[in-house]
């Protein structure tokens, strides 16, 4: 029998008598440069924990690190060893994961033995990660800009001002912590990955394969290798860093509990949230920002810096929110905000010696206060060359092809525990992966009631705190007396654009058992059709402060969900092609819902899509188990689908 659902495709109107209202934000394509990335700061503990939860699992999703990828052991290898008066310098190496590699310069005081005896027997260790500076760990300042950092008092002698990213290395050893100054992901000797290349396609978007999960796990694994020193205190850890260095010092404080103070410089602000691909993700952003992401490391002690660049409002925007949030813990004395506005974007001795006495402070250093840095012999960049030109990558270090492969297979790895468990009938662990999953696509369903508006044959439905609205065209006249069943029809905004005006097919004015409703499909206007278009060549742009179109609409189903539920029955939901794959993402964000549901996929398949501007596209959809994993925890009993092969249940 020819289902409803295939007939009433046929002669939906086009029109819906009245102007499209508002959709709020979601009519606008938000960017990094918007300026509207405060956040609510709960009312209590328990909400602020809550939500906590919600966005660590979205950082880590950002960079395909959900779950966390099993580590393999750590195993060091010193190509350098250079001695200064209070400490060495080793350059170091080792692989984060098989064929990924972390590079960089460990910093360690010579008298460990007399600190540690000082110090409850170990010292403190220190995390540098360190932006986008030429060259980053080799960065040397031109010499006329030397001359010009020390005319306007931003540095006070020559050697600082020609390596800052080294001179916080010093002083820090010198002060007793162990330091590791690492290497970004494509920058000095960590290749032969680039930066800025090999991860923008839509393959790699599937698949959350990005600059910023490779560059957010090697700071994980970095901080692994420096609790694995058996000198080091894992009670005292810093992490600092600036410009793209506090971006990674903001997120591993995030998603990591093990650091205990952190400092982030020229980053943290409610203006642009970070310009480089190894800052932005797919999903990143979507509904948070940097200031609400750096209060998560909240109440543990973190200190922040502004100069003359988006971070010039960081006292007056940002930072009253953060201390409300450490205010709840009866701790505002813990974070500290300090812009220099006559200083352009900087890591400059005026912030690094307010970096100094906050760890020394905070890490209970020990130092008599209050502290500058002092002067220091810097290393000639090629005397921290682990890899000088001409010397051959190590075996077994992959290129981004063959790494992107390997990445392939570790997500794969982690599904099949949560695979195999649901085919033997055990369904909390594909619960517990791709709840927390869903709660960021789609958004949790409404607990409060739907503000529903009819007229002209419309019902207009408002999620409850937002103005996003939702419209439903009634297709038979007994659909608008808000009585009985409802069924729901879920169409793309191609389909939808195209269908043409006329009468109710007779199929729906002959279904008087149900309320038959069209759902107008997110990014039908041409307001919101741009969110289909990259417009750049990374996506993470894009989708990582707004939700793609295809979670949109799911987010519509799932309000038109809740509302017939407080109508008091169980929706039925129908959807073909493309109308389908939205449909199948509501399920899964609304588990128990739905009364039924019939799905004809047309044999759709995400590992198939080839454009980014496909208005089906989810960044992530691979790694979290295509469409069979969406319907394993959605799908109602007694549902139909079609057009679609369970690679979930026959990998």
């Amino acid at each position: 029998m020819k289902p409803l659902y295939l007939a009433l495709f046929l002669a939906i109107p086009f029109s819906l008598n009245g102007a499209e209202p508002d959709r709020d934000s979601r009519s606008r394509t938000k960017t990094l440069n918007d300026t509207d990335y405060f956040f609510q700061v709960p009312d209590s503990r328990e909400a602020w924990a809550k939500r906590c939860r919600s966005l660590r699992v979205q950082i880590m999703a950002a960079g395909g690190l959900w779950p966390m990828p099993t580590k393999s052991p750590i195993k060091t290898t010193v190509t350098a060893k250079i001695d200064r008066d209070s400490y060495t310098i080793q350059n170091v190496w080792f692989e984060s994961r098989p064929g990924q590699i972390v590079t960089g310069s460990l910093f360690v005081p010579k008298d460990i033995q007399k600190l540690s005896s000082a110090q409850n027997g170990k010292i403190p260790g220190v995390l540098c990660p360190h932006g986008h500076w030429a060259n980053g760990r080799f960065h040397e300042t031109p010499a006329k800009e030397i001359l010009n950092e020390m005319k306007i008092g931003a540095e006070e002698r020559p050697d600082g001002a020609k390596y800052p990213v080294q001179a916080k290395c010093h002083q820090l050893a010198k002060m007793g912590c162990v330091v590791f100054l690492y290497d970004m992901v494509g920058y000095a000797d960590n290749r032969p990955i680039q930066h800025r290349e090999g991860f923008a396609d839509p393959q790699a978007e599937l698949w959350s394969m990005n600059w910023f999960g490779l560059q957010t796990y090697n700071s994980v694994r970095a901080l692994d290798f420096l609790l694995g020193m058996p000198e080091v205190d894992a009670t005292r850890i810093g992490v600092t860093g600036s410009s793209g260095g506090g971006t990674q010092t903001f997120i591993l404080g995030a998603i990591d509990d093990r650091p205990t103070a952190n400092f982030s410089a020229v980053m943290v602000g409610t203006r642009m949230q970070g310009g480089c691909v190894c800052e932005n993700a797919s999903w990143l952003r979507v509904g948070t920002g940097n200031v609400e992401m750096a209060g998560m490391f909240a109440p543990k002690p973190m200190g922040l810096t502004g100069a003359n660049d988006w971070t010039i409002a960081i006292e007056k925007e940002g930072y009253p929110d953060l201390q409300k949030l450490y205010g709840m813990y009866e701790k505002t004395d813990l974070v500290k905000a300090k812009c220099w506005p006559e200083f352009g974007h900087n890591y400059n001795q005026v912030a690094r010696d307010f970096m100094y006495n906050w760890f020394n402070k905070h890490l209970a250093l020990g130092q008599q206060g209050p502290i500058k840095e002092s002067a220091f012999v810097p290393v000639p960049p090629a005397e921290l060359m682990i890899f000088p030109k001409g010397t051959a990558i190590p075996e077994g270090i992959l290129s981004t092809q063959v790494l992107r492969e390997s990445l392939i297979k570790e997500a794969q790895a982690s599904l099949n525990p949560i695979r195999k468990a649901y085919t033997l009938g055990d369904a909390k662990p594909l619960e517990a992966f791709l709840d927390p999953l869903m709660e960021m696509a789609v958004g949790t369903p409404p607990n409060q009631k739907i503000v529903a508006q009819s007229g002209d044959g419309v019902i207009t439905l408002t999620r409850p705190g937002t103005r996003e609205f939702v419209r439903l065209k009634a297709l038979n006249k007994s659909s608008m007396d808000g009585k009985g069943p409802v069924l729901l029809v879920a169409v793309s905004g191609q389909e939808y654009d195209g269908l043409l005006k006329g009468q109710l097919p007779k199929a729906a004015e002959k279904n008087q058992s149900k309320r038959v409703f069209v759902i107008e499909p997110f990014g039908f206007s041409k307001e919101t059709q741009k969110r289909t278009q990259i417009g750049q060549a990374f996506a993470g742009y894009n989708w990582g402060y707004n939700r793609p179109i295809v979670a949109e609409r799911a987010r519509d189903i799932q309000t038109a969900l809740v509302w017939a539920m407080q109508m008091g029955t169980k929706a039925s939901l129908a959807g073909i092609g493309p109308g389908a794959v939205p449909l199948g993402l509501a399920l899964a964000a609304t588990p128990g819902l739905c009364e039924r549901a019939e799905l004809d996929f047309q044999g759709f398949r995400f590992q198939d899509l080839k454009t980014l501007e496909d208005e089906r596209f989810l960044p992530g959809a691979l790694r979290w188990g295509d469409l069979g994993a969406l319907l394993a925890r959605g799908l109602p009993k007694g549902s139909e689908v079609r057009g679609f092969s369970n690679l979930w249940m026959n990998p």
